[in-house]
């Protein structure tokens, strides 16, 4: 499974990030990235790791979520292309395009000036 290109962390973890120095803190933080790149919780201080599990459900949402419109996107493009070999296989598609090269008359009038 291809890993989300990143994750939220919501505002409402601020208050709990606050209870924290700047040092622990950081090392909740980074505990994220490893945790959204491994799926691994790296071992911390019990207060830390509270506040990390609070901010691993945001990162498993952000996941699903990116999983989700990937699957989404993969069945729109199926039903659009078909099998990947075969590029006319939507029907909206024309299997010529001598049309395009054709110019076709301006019907606009034209602008008279006053």
């Amino acid at each position: 499974m291809e890993r989300a290109p990143g994750f939220v962390i919501y505002r409402d973890k601020q208050p709990l990030l606050n209870c924290l120095s700047d040092e622990q803190a950081g090392r909740v933080v980074k505990a994220a990235f490893t945790y959204a790149d491994t799926g691994e919780l790296p071992q911390l201080e019990q207060g830390e790791m509270i506040v990390l599990l609070a901010i691993k459900g945001d990162i498993d949402r952000s996941a699903a979520k990116y999983q989700s419109l990937r699957e989404k996107n993969r069945q729109n493009a199926k039903k659009r292309w078909g099998d990947a070999s075969d590029a006319t296989a939507y029907d909206g598609i024309r299997s010529d395009a001598t049309d395009a090269n054709k110019t076709k008359p301006n019907k606009a009038k034209p602008i008279k000036s006053p």
